[in-house]
């Protein structure tokens, strides 16, 4: 039996069938080939605008726009972005290569941090992007851009730090304004912040204008440490604005404390700083850039006791140094210079002002740093001030000087570092001096005092100076004064010669000199002195007399003060004297006939021959001796002979007339204390 098997004629595909599924082939060829080849370009486009090792992986494409999984930027993908969706309209890209957003997940980068403070991404050939012209122009437009997270990592010398933030972008293309916001924080031990940086663009004006605003700040590097950072700033084109603040910034052996930093351009002061030393809060400094001035740049230390700036800018001060600056009042130094004089490589240059209380003391000069030896020139442009302000120098007057006329002149050169005391030749040239010294008037003293070096340790004075002194003592006792002096920080400050005009005649103080333990000589020296005018200072009641005296007094200065030793004054001439005093001394009084007639002798003597032997403290204890040979009328002119032991009131009028400047025992003591003696 032949069995036939029939098949059934398929029916031939249609147009439509075939053309749709070519198209649908067609497609997916065209998609895929889109996405392989998207994926190259973009990693070509990359690799060549500083990421040579860069690879994308899973990039799609889509109708509404384009999807990247993982954007590695180095081939050990340390540095990637992930997450990155583009949206968009492939009409409006194609046309007016416009894309509507950009949203990336995260961003990871990881580099280098040098010592100079370059960062360097891993991957990175350290170039930046270039654009081509017409793809400047080509009017490609984002309208906006979300960044979720960004970690940067860098490894640097100081240990591993990480910044992280996030970003957003918007461009409204129908305002034509366009801004971004971001965030960023930091939390390690080297860098602590939080920080905000924001900007925004107007149709009207090209320009961005930028903000940021930080707070909680902390660094702690080496170099330097800051805590409590804060403050804000805004900037755009034409102007500027911000502030900061700090609780302490150290930088080497430098810490400051409550730091404040103002800038604001559209101002004269464009900027201000103001800060204090830590642990110096009555020591402020302040700086201000002035765009108008032709020293634009100004600095300015003030300090309520200027005995701390020789602790914060020097070592820890000697005895000398600080009692010469403990009493000072409030003291100002002003610098001012341009950024041309700062900027010199070798020496930074400015010009100062100083001044002492409130504007009794004034100074000006220049000054200069020499930046390899660390070692500050100041020069003192010859500058007048008012001899009165001395007072504010107790440690180098006292507090028994009181100046009320006169000037001196000042000018001479510093030398300051970070080792020393301030040192350096100075001139003080004193013009009409006058005051009081313990209630003893003087008036015209006028002289230089040359130091070649001025240091409080160090000072010395060459060559010697000489001074001249009008008048001098109650009643102007002393006239045309003759005064030379000289000394060291050795020696203290001596006198080589003291000359005065005395009643007539002359006073010579000789100059001390060393003997055993603390004692030290010296010897008053009188010439043709005229009693009369002596006895008028003395005001000792119920005393007159005329003649000429002289007389040398030995005087020890020890412990107990001023001590005349075998001293001995004598007339030169005749002369007589009365002595009637409404109540005699102790050593005078008496009812015997003895004391009687030697009263009655001193009312009216005329002495060929008179000698006043003095010993004692010349404060207080002072023992005279009167010899005396003359007549009394009321002795028919008969040889009288006295001799006589005077204490008392005529004792203390001696020691006032030997002592116009109060010589009392308690300026022995500081003489003692602050002066060396002449060697024998």
């Amino acid at each position: 039996m032949l069995t036939i098997l029939m098949f059934k004629k398929l029916p031939r595909p249609s147009f439509r069938f075939v053309l749709v599924a070519g198209a649908v082939a067609a497609i997916a060829v065209v998609i895929f080939s889109s996405e392989f080849l998207g994926a190259r370009l973009c990693e070509r486009l990359i690799r060549q605008n500083g990421f040579p090792e860069a690879r994308i992986a899973d990039f799609s494409l889509s109708p509404s726009g384009i999807f990247i999984d993982t954007l590695s930027l180095d081939r050990s993908e340390f540095s990637t972005a992930e997450g990155i969706s583009i949206q968009l309209s492939w009409i409006d890209f194609l046309t007016a290569h416009h894309i509507e957003s950009v949203k990336v997940k995260d961003i990871s980068l990881a580099g280098e941090m040098s010592a100079d403070g370059q960062y360097k991404i891993a991957g990175w050939d350290a170039s930046f992007p270039s654009f081509s012209t017409a793809q400047e122009s080509s009017g490609a437009r984002v309208g906006s851009v979300l960044i979720d997270g960004i970690n940067i990592d860098m490894d640097t010398d100081y240990g591993n730090i990480r910044l992280s933030g996030k970003i957003s972008y918007q461009d409204n293309s129908q305002s034509g304004e366009s801004s971004f916001q971001s965030n960023f924080w930091a939390k390690q031990k080297q860098l602590g912040f939080s920080a905000s940086i924001n900007g925004h663009k107007k149709k009207t004006d090209p320009s961005w204008i930028y903000s940021c605003e930080w707070q909680d700040g902390r660094i702690d590097l080496p170099h330097i440490q800051a805590s409590r950072l804060s403050g804000w700033v805004d900037f755009g084109d034409t102007s500027k604005a911000g502030q900061i603040s700090a609780g302490s910034v150290k930088h080497q052996n430098m810490t400051l404390q409550n730091l404040d930093i103002v800038i604001d351009t559209a101002k004269e002061d464009m900027a201000f700083f103001k800060t204090s030393p830590a642990g110096f809060p009555n020591v402020v400094l302040v700086g201000v850039w002035n765009k108008s001035s032709d020293l634009p740049i100004r600095f300015e230390v003030s300090a309520q006791k200027p005995a701390e700036l020789l602790e914060l800018f020097g070592s820890e001060p000697k005895a000398k140094e600080s009692s010469t600056f403990s009493e000072l009042p409030p003291l100002t130094l002003e610098a001012r210079s341009s950024w041309d004089r700062l900027s010199l490589a070798s020496e930074v240059t400015a010009d100062w002002t100083l001044r002492l209380g409130k504007g009794e003391i004034k100074a000006n000069g220049t000054a200069g740093f020499e930046k390899e030896t660390g070692v500050t020139k100041i020069h003192l442009n010859p500058s007048s001030l008012d001899a009165s302000a001395l007072t504010f120098f107790p440690a180098l007057t006292d507090d028994k000087l009181s100046i009320t006329t006169g000037q001196i002149k000042v000018t001479g050169d510093l030398l300051l570092s970070a080792n020393s005391p301030p040192k350096g030749p100075m001139s003080f040239a004193f013009e009409n001096i006058g005051g009081s010294y313990d209630q003893t008037p003087f008036e015209g003293l006028t002289g230089i005092l040359l130091f070649t070096d001025i240091a409080p340790s160090s000072w010395r004075i060459d060559p010697a100076a000489e001074f001249s002194l009008k008048r001098a003592g109650k009643g102007n006792i002393l006239e045309n004064g003759k005064i030379s002096l000289t000394g060291d920080s050795q020696t203290g400050l001596l006198w080589k010669k003291a000359d005065f005009d005395l009643g007539g005649g002359s006073l010579s103080l000789h100059p001390f000199s060393q003997t055993k333990g603390s004692i030290r000589k010296s010897q008053i020296t009188l010439r043709d002195v005229d009693m009369e005018k002596l006895i008028k200072i003395a005001e000792v009641d119920g005393l007159e007399g005329n003649g000429k005296i002289e007389g040398v007094l030995p005087v020890e200065l020890g412990p107990q003060g001023f001590i005349v030793k075998g001293g001995l004054i004598k007339n030169s001439g005749d002369g007589e004297f009365r002595y009637a005093p409404v109540s005699f001394p102790t050593a005078l009084q008496g009812d015997d006939q003895r004391m009687k007639t030697v009263r009655e002798a001193l009312s009216h003597f005329k002495f060929t021959q008179l000698e006043l032997s003095i010993d004692g403290l010349l404060e207080g204890s002072l023992k005279t001796t009167l010899k005396a040979k003359g007549t009394n009328p009321r002795f028919d002119d008969r040889p009288i002979e006295l001799n006589i032991n005077l204490e008392g009131a005529l004792g203390s009028a001696l020691s006032q007339v030997l002592n116009p400047s109060a010589f009392t025992t308690d300026k022995a003591q500081n003489v003692l204390k602050n002066t060396k003696p002449n060697s024998p």
